[in-house]
């Protein structure tokens, strides 16, 4: 083993490395790990910049580690350029620099610790700053050292010096170039990038498309190919050094490999205890987070697995009939459920009375019940469409779309109220052409479907590129609800709002309001919510001229929510945090609900459909509906469980005051007690047993795993092995 590094392979033997070869190690190696770690403690420097700036910049600044670390590097580079020979003994003059003021000091001022307590506490410093540099670099050293071998083999063991410079160029670039990819991802998103994230990205591109091309700016483009320009300029740098002689000799490359295999064995087998949760969200490499596209699960996955196969289905609709409650004849009520983009409950004045930014409604709230602990299950509008309008667990994007290719086997409210004679219609100002959204739709089986492509939109302004301003509906669905009426059909109305979706964009005559909020984006999102309650005023107002408001049920709540870098990324689909999932819901019902009441307890969307019913005095048989309707109370311990819409990103699961989080091993799983913390800010994981977090993983895992199998189970297997079971 001693000469496989230091005789035959690289100093003297048949496989040693030639200069050109030294040279592709060092510009492959070297090249990467100033990118990577580049990346990785930019973003983290960025992160911890962003909380606060000018308390950041001082704590920094005030760090003697931080500035004797500047000092040293800042007189190494002017030595380089000055004085290239004396380079290094330059490098540590402001240490001793330093050292000598602090003596002086001492001297002068006649006390001796002076200088003794400042080196102290530089030590401290250090000592302060290393694990938390351990923590959230350890992946990527691990990496970097495993590749630094193989870049090693590559150029050792293949005879031929193109094939290997083609070999080992080629496999660098791509790695920048996901760099790349993932730094622009960040860069907008906030969000690091993981393998499913990006074939999400890649598999959908056509129809993210117009999403990205908004996105396409100097910062962007500039993340893009930012890490391929500096890796390939330091890689040419090095390679011009080679070429005019200054190379590095093939025994100073083998006194290098104990100290990659000294920081590969550090990163690994060290035991390092988080210091700062709030940079977990960093740990992950890029490159080993691509993993997750491997097809074997790991040991929680695989026991969730089994004990979800020994289960009955979590759901079964598929042949759910109606039936009359009681002796009673059920009533028509009309019902209109209308959902809100992107609307998260505190960004309401529902949730934050003071805001004052949805009077109406607030206003509208009061003739009926409101829900202040709502939540959707994930955020995504096509996942909130099947939980509301099926009644049951949505799943992730995947499985979502290729269930929707495949046909719908579970009934919807639509196809349940169409067998008592009830018509149906959807509405929504967007275009019905992101990924399969149509298809969905189209599954439900409204009678009629009207869309921003279909309706008249002469005059209307297209303020994003996800459709029209709201408005366009308003005149078309009154028009519709008015045929219903003087046909006597009693009639199911839903409605789908756009502005308020990213990029928080409404329509330039709108007359907006300063919310004081600092992030000019959440300032937009806050009009938008403003504009859009606007637009309820006049179609809860249409209805009323109708005439046919106070014989339906109204129900108005939101898709999902939306984060502003709470906890880091920037976009809705991905996390499962509070702001993102509670959502503002009130009920409206004239005669069945009393004029300000307050509905406790934990809901979700999937209660929808199961109230809808119980309004109009029906219940469903043969099915097993997972939602319990709003007007029956629900136990304390009432678990909810959550998903993000990307498979294996994260779950979630509240009860009663805890609230979980599970990223699936890429950070360690978070609980909040959101009663006493409702920002989930403090993460109290730490002080729970170690059995607690991992029976609350494996109860994230099975209900997934139990979702996502009655959720894709063909009918006549889901017929044939389990008897269905009646609602409650």
């Amino acid at each position: 083993m001693k000469s496989f590094f230091t005789g035959e392979i690289l100093g003297h033997g048949r496989f040693a490395p030639t200069v050109e070869r030294n040279s592709l190690i060092v510009q492959s190696t070297v090249g990467l790990t100033i990118v990577v770690l580049g990346i990785k403690i930019g973003k983290v420097l960025a992160d911890f910049y962003s909380e606060n700036p000018h308390a950041a910049l001082g704590t920094v600044y005030s760090s003697w580690f931080v500035r004797l670390s500047i000092g040293i590097c800042g007189a190494y580079l002017a030595g380089h350029v000055l004085w290239p020979r004396w380079k290094w003994e330059i490098s540590v003059l402001p240490l001793i620099l330093l050292v000598f003021t602090k003596l002086v000091l001492a001297l002068v001022r006649r006390d001796p610790t002076t200088a003794y307590v400042w080196l102290l506490d530089v030590g401290r410093q250090f000592w302060a700053a290393a694990p938390i540099g351990l923590y959230v670099l350890r992946c990527d050293l691990i990496f970097l050292a495993s590749f630094a071998v193989v870049s090693y083999l590559v150029v050792t063991f293949i005879e031929s010096d193109r094939l290997a410079g083609i070999l080992l160029r080629t496999f660098v670039g791509l790695l920048l170039l996901v760099s790349g990819i993932e730094l622009a991802c960040y860069c907008k998103m906030g969000a690091a990038g993981t393998g499913r994230l990006l074939a999400y990205f890649l598999t959908n591109f056509a129809s993210l498309w117009p999403m990205l091309r908004t996105e396409l700016d100097i910062v962007s483009i500039g993340a893009l190919l930012a890490p391929v320009t500096v890796g390939f300029l330091i890689a040419w740098l090095i390679s011009r050094s080679y070429t005019q002689g200054r190379s590095i000799p093939a025994h100073s490359l083998a006194s290098a490999w104990p100290i990659v295999l000294s920081m590969f064995l550090v990163a690994e087998f060290a035991p390092v205890v988080p210091v700062d949760h709030r940079f977990d969200r960093f740990v992950a490499n890029t490159y080993l987070s691509l993993g997750d596209l491997l097809p074997w699960s790991g040991s929680a996955q695989l026991e969730a697995t089994r004990q979800a196969s020994r289960m009955p289905p979590l759901f079964d609709t598929a042949n759910a009939v109606l039936s009359v409650r009681g002796s009673a004849s059920a009533s028509f009520r009309n019902v209109v459920i209308i959902m809100l983009e992107s609307a998260r409950a505190s960004a309401t004045s529902l949730g934050n009375p003071m805001l004052g930014n949805t009077p109406f409604l607030a206003e509208f709230a009061k003739r009926g019940a409101v829900l202040p602990e709502m939540y959707a299950v994930i955020p995504r509008t096509s996942a909130a469409w099947l939980a509301v309008l099926n009644g049951i667990w949505p799943s992730t994007e995947e499985e979502m779309a290729a269930w929707t290719q495949n046909g719908v086997p579970l009934k919807s409210l639509p196809m349940l109220l169409a067998t008592r004679g009830y018509r149906s219609a959807y509405f929504t100002s967007g275009h019905l052409s992101f990924f399969y959204d149509a298809t969905l739709i189209k599954n439900e089986q409204f009678n009629e479907v009207f869309d921003g492509d279909s309706l008249p939109h002469q005059g209307f302004e297209q303020p994003m590129f996800w459709g029209f301003e709201d408005r366009i509906m308003l005149e078309p669905s009154l028009s519709w609800v008015k045929q219903q009426r003087d046909r006597k059909n009693p009639f199911l109305l839903v409605m789908m709002t756009t502005i308020g979706h990213y990029d928080y964009k409404y329509p330039v005559t709108w007359q907006t309001q300063s919310f004081s909020a600092s992030d000019a984006s959440y300032n937009s999102y806050l009009n938008c919510l403003s504009y859009v309650d606007s637009m309820l005023k006049e179609l809860i107002g249409g209805l009323d001229k109708l005439g046919v408001l106070r014989s339906s049920v109204v129900v108005i709540l939101g898709d999902h929510g939306e984060s502003f870098g709470e906890h880091g990324p920037r976009v809705h689909s991905l996390g499962v945090y509070d702001e993102t999932l509670r959502i503002p819901a009130i009920i409206y019902a004239d005669g069945l609900i009393p004029p300000g009441t307050l509905i406790s307890g934990l809901r979700q969307q999937v209660d929808v459909l199961p109230t809808v019913l119980d309004a109009l005095g029906l219940t469903p048989e043969n099915a097993n509906f997972p939602g319990t309707s709003f007007f029956r109370p629900v136990p304390a311990d009432r678990t909810l469980y959550f998903s993000s819409s990307i498979y294996l990103h994260a779950i979630g699961m509240r009860k009663r005051g805890l609230k979980y989080i599970y990223n699936f091993g890429r950070t360690p799983t978070e609980v909040y007690a959101i009663d006493h913390d409702p920002g989930e800010r403090h993460d109290i994981a730490a002080t729970l047993p170690r059995s607690a977090i991992d029976k609350a993983e494996i109860d994230m895992l099975v209900w997934r795993e139990r979702a996502s199998q009655a959720f894709m189970e063909p009918p006549e297997r889901r017929s044939a092995v389990h008897e269905p079971k009646p609602a409650n």
